[in-house]
């Protein structure tokens, strides 16, 4: 993990976890710098993506590095935490450690529930012959993910495809497959808020894990949108839409 800060250290933390593919300059762009008024942006980028030339191992190892630089620099409270995708399954194990305390939390696309083991190794697999391509030449993924997200955020995104291991494909994949919800302490943990794009494949196990075990959070379904598209394509909007969520 490599961790990139922005602003005045005393200033409201708002914390970025970026998803797959994103890296924390771009979530920094698209979100941090759009929100109003002072401060203290951390968008670290995720192993194996942006600045880190490592390996992806684990969201609970990108979790305890994150926690370790925070409790080090002596920041408690976050302001605002905005997690998507592979980000908010690292944001979940982040708030399992003690010593943080989350103001207000926008969990975009998180996978929830555990995919059944068919469509697991459908998506696995699937997936990794995509990654395949993209390492021979990543040009090959950029339609694909174009008409999801547009076409600049396309090319960006199948480079940094290309650019991860398998290894670290699949254990991204496993990740996200697995399931990442856990119990989160109402003392320290605040407002609560997750989204998803009506057709992103993970709604149909995460909705109903979410409204079970966190019964007080907002849920929010963008109408005919796929995994994080409202965050790809309308950032603008999407930063506008979490200013009252950094309000005391």
């Amino acid at each position: 993990m490599v961790i990139h800060t922005e602003g005045e250290p005393g200033a409201p933390v708002v914390l970025l976890l970026h998803p797959m593919l994103f890296s924390g300059e771009q979530m920094a762009a698209a979100v941090g710098r759009r929100l109003p008024g002072s401060h203290y942006l951390i968008f670290p980028d995720q192993g194996g993506h942006g600045e880190d030339q490592g390996e992806f191992i684990s969201p609970e190892q990108e979790a305890l590095e994150l926690h370790r630089w925070l409790t080090g620099q002596r920041i408690e409270e976050i302001r605002l935490l905005c997690a998507a995708s592979l980000g908010g399954v690292t944001a979940m194990e982040l708030m399992k450690l003690g010593g943080l305390r989350f103001h207000s939390v926008h969990m975009d696309g998180v996978p929830l529930g555990k995919q059944d083991g068919i469509q697991s190794q459908l998506a696995l697999t699937g997936f990794l012959r995509i990654h395949k391509k993209a390492q021979k030449d990543p040009s090959s993924a950029v339609g694909m993910i174009s008409r999801l997200y547009g076409e600049e955020l396309g090319r960006t995104m199948a480079q940094q495809l290309g650019a991860l291991s398998q290894d670290s494909v699949r254990r991204i994949l496993k990740a996200c497959l697995s399931g990442c919800a856990v119990p989160l302490d109402e003392e320290r943990v605040g407002r609560l808020t997750f989204e998803w794009g009506e057709k992103d494949p993970s709604l149909g196990k995460a909705k109903p894990v979410a409204e079970k075990l966190y019964p007080r959070a907002r849920i929010l379904i963008r109408p005919g949108l796929n995994h994080c598209e409202y965050l790809g394509r309308k950032p603008g909007a999407y930063a506008k839409e979490l200013v009252p969520e950094l309000e005391e």
